[in-house]
């Protein structure tokens, strides 16, 4: 009987009632307690509302960012159950049926005019379908969050799935607290039930309600209602996200210079750390039957959504066959490559001038570069359409020498960012900036001390490694 969708309550079968005292009449008053107080479980101000606002929020933007991914269909199975909640509306069921009990006590006639029992079964068959709809809840979400988990371990969509995993968790816990109360609620109601007189409505099929309602949904069986146990080793893929914010903006290769020729290592006293490159030939692999084909499918995507499409696709199985490990670095900038493509299409959009240029150009240029973030080709070097912009910048760099004092240093970081292209210059100046601060707090210690000659070195020596890196970069 739960499962009929359209089962209708029979409002007008109502029954006589006589009492000898008021103590019998005020025991009816007891049950509109109890269907008033049920009735605030589901109220329009429940947190649970709030959570479905946002996991409405969340699909909407999984569905431009997941895709066809398997965590937006498991949200939007959530979504689903959750809106069955409201058509059912259980909270005006309570409300109604004890406005009726209090409208019929409240006549001041010998014989009273209540609901008859199958108007409290009406209650309680709707209170059995909203359970075994809360259980189906608690369940795809318990799924949801456990997939999201083990979709973060492969660092696709990192921001979605963290605001989904949230989401999730939030709604897990309060459908579980829901359920936890709907049990009392139903113990409850149901010793009403002979307490009632029959009235002449008949239901459609025979009627069983369970004397047990947790029994009756066998939750032994998904052991559902105890706390979720997760071992620490399970989550110690979280730590990258935890930690500090200044420390996640460090990018490699920081604190040390990059030189192609092995020669010049004992050039300058004042460079500790010196990382030789590799020479271009070392980097080519023979690649696999899978990298091939991953390969030819990254050359032969001409839309952002298709490049992103093989991002997702690289899951964590497939991670363990790419040439190179994929380490939390490349992944930033993997990421940071799909952001600056983002910037481009709206760019192209604002802006008439550059309607004409083939976006699927520049796809490909980054989906070269992409490709060899994954290690599948080498070092593909600077874009093609930027070639004679960067020969530009390099002559004029080339002009530029090492620096003596303070105002120099800054007239040369100022020359830096004028001569910088405008695509290349935030990334650039983001590593030159780390360099001046940090000079600038050593200078001033320095200058505590009153050792002005070392002054005079670092200046010199961090211009020397500005220049080196900005050639590198």
């Amino acid at each position: 009987m739960w499962s009929v969708p359209d089962l209708q309550c029979p409002v007008q079968d109502i029954c006589e009632y006589s009492f000898q005292g008021n103590r019998e009449k005020e025991k009816f008053s007891v049950l509109v307690i109890e269907l008033t107080s049920a009735a605030e479980l589901l109220t329009a101000d429940h947190q649970l509302w709030t959570e479905v606002k946002k996991l409405q929020s969340v699909q909407e933007k999984c569905k431009k960012a997941l895709d066809c991914d398997k965590c937006l269909h498991f949200l939007l199975r959530i979504g689903s159950c959750l809106q069955k909640h409201v058509l059912i509306n259980l909270s005006k069921t309570y409300l109604d049926l004890a406005e009726h009990f209090l409208l019929g006590l409240q006549d001041s006639a010998s014989v009273f005019f209540l609901p008859s029992r199958q108007q409290l079964e009406f209650v309680l068959i709707r209170t059995q379908a909203v359970s075994k709809l809360v259980l189906d809840t608690l369940l795809y979400s318990r799924e949801t969050f456990n997939y999201i988990m083990q979709k973060l371990k492969t660092n696709h969509d990192t921001v979605g799935l963290v605001m989904a995993s949230s989401v999730t968790a939030k709604v897990c816990v309060l459908i579980k607290d829901l359920l936890v109360q709907m049990f009392e609620m139903y113990k409850k109601l149901l010793p009403w039930r002979q307490k009632l007189k029959k009235g002449d409505w008949k239901w459609p099929r025979s009627l069983e309600l369970p004397d047990d309602l947790e029994a009756w949904l066998e939750l032994n069986e998904y052991d559902v209602l105890k706390p979720l146990s997760v071992s620490k080793e399970k989550l110690d893929f979280l730590t990258p996200y935890l930690q500090n914010g200044a420390e996640q903006n460090v990018e490699e290769d920081d604190d040390c210079v990059i030189i192609e020729n092995h020669d010049d290592k004992s050039t300058d006293p004042a460079i500790e750390e010196i990382v030789l490159s590799d020479d271009a030939d070392d980097r080519v692999e023979i690649l696999t039957e899978q990298q091939k084909m991953l390969l030819h499918r990254i050359k032969q995507v001409k839309t952002i959504k298709g490049l992103k499409r093989v991002w997702r696709s690289i899951n964590e199985d497939f991670q363990m066959l790419l040439p190179e490990a994929l380490t939390q670095k490349k992944i930033a900038k993997i990421q940071k490559l799909f952001v600056r493509l983002k910037q481009l299409e709206k760019k192209r959009k604002c802006h008439p001038s550059t309607k004409n240029e083939s976006i699927v150009a520049i796809v490909q240029e980054k989906g070269l570069q992409f490709a060899e973030y994954l290690g599948l080709i080498k070092n593909t070097g600077e874009a093609p359409s930027s070639k004679k912009q960067t020969k530009n910048v390099g002559s004029s760099i080339n002009k530029l020498k090492p620096v003596y004092t303070i105002m120099g240093l800054k007239r040369l970081f100022k020359s830096i960012n004028r001569n910088l292209p405008a695509a290349e210059r935030k990334e650039k100046c983001a590593k030159m900036r780390k360099l001046w601060y940090s000079c600038i707090e050593n200078i001033r210690l320095l200058k505590q001390s009153g050792d002005k000659e070392t002054v005079r070195d670092l200046i010199f020596c961090t211009s020397k490694i500005v220049l080196t890196l900005l050639r590198k970069l």
